[in-house]
């Protein structure tokens, strides 16, 4: 009856060293996984902060680009409006020569022959 109860706590200590050994291994294994894990949250966290900068960089080129585009409007207004200005000085130029859209300059020249003929 000793030897039948040495034998059965034989193999309960076996049993209890492979449960050791598998409950060992199995922690390993969760140390792999969390370490796993961890190094995956530290990318998480890495490209989370990329992300955020980019999108920062991005909300300054729109500011950058409205600011251009404004530029570029009130530039070309300008230039409207220089180009108006120098073909009216055209048209003035060309009426002058041509004679037309004016009435006369009969006023004037009447001024200036009287002032002739007053210092003759």
């Amino acid at each position: 009856m000793i030897q039948i109860g040495d034998k059965i706590q034989q193999k309960g200590m076996e049993s209890l060293q492979r449960t050791l050994a598998l409950v060992k291994a199995t922690n390993q294994v969760a140390d792999e996984i969390s370490m796993e894990l961890f190094r995956q949250l530290e990318q998480l966290e890495n490209t989370t902060a990329t992300i955020k900068d980019t999108k920062s960089e991005i909300n300054k080129a729109n500011q950058y680009i409205k600011y251009f585009a404004k530029e570029v409007y009130t530039d070309k207004i300008i230039m409207a409006l220089i180009i108006l200005c120098i073909l009216a000085a055209i048209a003035i130029i060309v009426l002058k020569f041509t004679g037309g859209g004016s009435t006369s300059t009969k006023p004037y020249d009447d001024t200036i022959e009287s002032f002739n003929r007053i210092f003759q």
